[in-house]
């Protein structure tokens, strides 16, 4: 892959940007519902 094409495309994600001001996402995936939570001491927990 050339480099320029490799800058293009972000992988690593803030959890500021994916959250916001909320404690839990949902996320699709393959037609399943994951739920991605931040804890009161501030870990990530995924569950289906």
């Amino acid at each position: 892959m050339p480099a320029s094409s490799k800058r293009d495309h972000k992988t690593e994600l803030d959890t500021r940007e994916l959250f916001g001001n909320l404690r839990q996402i949902e996320i699709q995936h393959n037609d399943e519902t994951y739920r991605l939570s931040i804890t009161k001491q501030g870990k990530l927990i995924l569950t289906k």
